[in-house]
């Protein structure tokens, strides 16, 4: 075959690979704000694209194995024209309101994505594995498995791009609509793919070049070891994925690096086998361990750069074990569509087992440390079958022994971390811990969401009944309750946007109305039975279940502004920032509610991430002044935190209160930085510590 022969293939291959892996953070971008922000719709997405990853190599294959060449190339023509006519790949805006039904978040999501890109996403999962199977029978000759390679660098290549090229320059709804316009381009490159097939006999065509002995049923220990080690793969991504947006705001540039990692190690391993040479990752994977232990035990702790770095580089070197052994395992080319299909299976087993299993049988993120082990065992797996399984026997004991050290090393971490809670428990928000301790003479009963402290309650001694933690009498959320009850003298109407234990329900007086938005229901039903906030509030408390910002917008529409003097926006999952409450227009919304002279009251106390840049940017575009209130509560009093709160509102009067004018951070004030989000854009490094 002539290389002007084997251009369009590439081509259609490169386009659709790019096209699919565009089109993964975009969609998730699309529907992000409509979940809250979770780190678990990024998750589910990527169980949904592994599923249909599956669907589409289940469909090449069933086509390259019963049906006729020509009638393949109609099959899919068919299919292509029939997948125009949904775009473009916009969700309908009656899922935003699904989102907020009480129904299972995964389950929505899943039949949300299916109805938006279903089709379109499952004709291109299929490309890859269908036109090099063409590309076999027009020249059986020569190797299809260099043009996988080929999709899995357009792969990367769209994945890539997102972030950097297309997020910043272009809406959402834009890049929907050029992505649409690209995806009738692929469209018509996979047509004059279909050609050469059209033009065969009406027979199942056989390549009588290829010896019969090669197309030799596959045993099946054989096609298990393919989907165990495509699981691997797919569950190293995906619990990585989970351990590096628990204490970031979840947003493709976060979702990309583990997956461009995990790209980066296809398109080597299946472009030569001295890529994935043994001998290199293997001892790379072995060496990155002891580090990876060390930061799971210090439990998020160090700098997040750092986090990254081993993370990310344990990762690429699991995907390297694991993938090099499913490249050297690959079958003769005849086999491709049944290869690329245990492949895809393994994805989805991987991910399933993410996003169904993990969450009901544990109570913590512990499918990361399940993936080092699985890895582990799969790359003993390969070097005792590299051998004909004749390695010696003390190689076989001293790899057994390290696999053993691994796995009682993370299951003491484990149980250490289930150990002290009273309370643990795992939703599609996160991890949820009720721990109680005894400190300054008292009992206190704490909320961890994640690893991250969340509220708490003294339940004995001199602080009982009293808000600590980051809402002590000295931070800047009392002082704003506490002037705007001077400077009103009447009861006050409060929004807090999250509940965490309840603390804030303390500072309510008699005549006061406080409402609370919390989009987990779990939070909302610990704060309710392990914590007395709420039930000993003096005034008036409504608990709103549901994404703030939906709940907000739809109580806009129903029954106008609810008037806040003061709206608290507390909201993290874990330490993470729901990005899309901290957008210009998240704070339209937010000033709808607010009295003329209310106070915006923005928690931003944060390890990984400085936020008073973005507060300061989206204060000045919606013409609020604003504070920061920055408390350090002294050793002694360890019942408190250390904790930042900005105020932001249009009334004079409250700025220029001497009590305000004594608090102020004169730091904050002379800081000309300042940095927009939108709805469209977020950029992650532009706040980071």
């Amino acid at each position: 075959m002539k290389l002007s022969s084997t251009v369009p293939y590439a081509g259609a291959i490169g386009l659709g690979s790019f096209l699919l892996f565009q089109i993964q953070p975009m969609i998730a971008r699309f529907i992000l704000p409509w979940f809250g922000g979770s780190p678990a719709v990024w998750t589910t997405c990527l169980l949904f694209f592994q599923l249909a990853l599956l669907v589409g190599y289940a469909y090449a294959h069933a086509l390259a194995s019963r049906v006729e060449p020509r009638r393949q190339a109609l099959v899919h023509l068919l299919l292509l024209a029939v997948s125009l006519a949904t775009l473009p790949i916009i969700p309908a805006l009656h899922w935003k309101t699904a989102s907020t039904g009480g129904t299972a978040p995964v389950l929505v999501i899943l039949l949300l994505l299916t109805a938006t890109i279903g089709v379109p996403y499952w004709l291109l999962s299929s490309t890859s594995p269908l036109l090099q199977h063409w590309f076999r029978q027009a020249d059986p000759t020569r190797s299809p498995y260099r043009l996988y390679a080929l999709s899995n660098f357009g792969s990367l290549l769209g994945l890539v791009s997102y972030p950097f090229l297309f997020e910043p320059l272009l809406p959402l709804r834009p890049q929907a609509v050029l992505w649409s316009g690209a995806y009738v381009l692929y469209a018509a490159c996979a047509a004059a793919c279909a050609v050469p097939a059209l033009r065969q006999p009406r027979r199942a065509a056989a390549s009588p070049s290829v010896p019969a002995h090669q197309a030799a049923p596959i045993p099946l220990a054989e096609r298990l070891l393919w989907v165990a080690l495509a699981a691997t793969g797919t569950l190293a991504l995906m619990a990585t994925s989970n351990h590096l947006v628990q204490d970031m705001a979840p947003m493709p540039l976060l979702w990309m690096l583990p997956l461009a990692l995990y790209l980066v190690s296809m398109v080597l391993c299946f472009d030569s086998d001295r890529w994935a040479a043994r001998g290199v990752w293997t001892p790379a994977f072995v060496l990155a361990l002891p580090v990876t232990v060390y930061l799971l035990y210090r439990q998020g702790t160090p700098v997040f750069w750092k986090q990254i770095l081993v993370y990310s580089g344990v990762l690429f070197a699991s995907c390297m074990v694991v993938h090099g052994e499913l490249a050297r395992r690959r079958p003769p080319a005849e086999q491709l569509t049944t290869f690329y299909l245990h492949v895809a299976a393994g994805g989805a087993v991987g991910g399933a087992f993410v996003t169904f299993a993990a969450p009901f049988l544990f109570d913590g993120y512990w499918e990361f440390q399940l993936a080092l082990v699985a890895t582990w065992l799969l790359a003993g797996v390969g070097l005792v079958w590299a051998r004909g399984g004749g390695t010696h026997w003390w190689r076989r004991a001293a790899w057994g022994s390290g696999g053993l050290a691994l796995a009682a090393a993370l299951a003491i971490l484990i149980g250490r971390e289930r150990q002290a809670p009273i309370v643990s428990q795992r939703n599609f928000y996160g991890v949820l811990r009720v721990v109680e301790r005894s400190l300054d003479g008292g009992q206190i009963r704490s909320l961890y969401n994640n690893r991250v402290l969340h509220g708490s309650e003294a339940l004995s001694g001199p602080l009982r009944g009293q808000p600590i933690t980051y809402y002590g009498r000295e931070s800047g959320v009392a002082l704003a309750w506490a002037r705007q009850r001077a400077l009103h003298a009447r009861p006050l109407r409060v929004g807090v946007i999250g509940l965490g234990a309840g603390t804030l329900a303390t500072y309510a007086q008699r005549g006061d109305a406080t409402w609370f938005y919390d989009i987990n229901p779990d939070v909302i039903r610990i704060a309710n039975q392990w914590f007395g906030n709420l039930r000993g509030a003096a005034g008036t408390t409504t608990v709103v279940q549901g994404d703030a910002r939906i709940s907000l917008e739809t109580a806009l529409e129903r029954d106008g502004p609810l008037g806040f003097d003061i709206l608290v926006l507390d909201a993290f999952t874990g330490d993470a920032v729901p990005a899309h409450l901290l957008t210009r227009e998240a704070f339209a919304i937010y000033l709808r509610h607010l009295q003329p002279d209310g106070v915006l009251a923005v928690h931003i106390s944060n390890r990984h991430l400085d936020l008073s840049p973005l507060i300061r940017g989206l204060s000045r575009d919606a013409a609020l002044r604003g504070v920061l209130i920055d408390n350090e509560p002294p050793p002694a009093r360890s019942m408190y935190e250390p904790s930042q709160w900005v105020l932001l509102t249009r009334n004079a009067a409250f700025l220029a209160d001497s009590a305000i004018m004594a608090r102020v951070d004169t730091a904050y004030q002379q800081d000309t930085r300042a940095v927009l989000w939108t709805d469209d854009y977020s950029n992650l490094l532009s706040v980071l510590r």
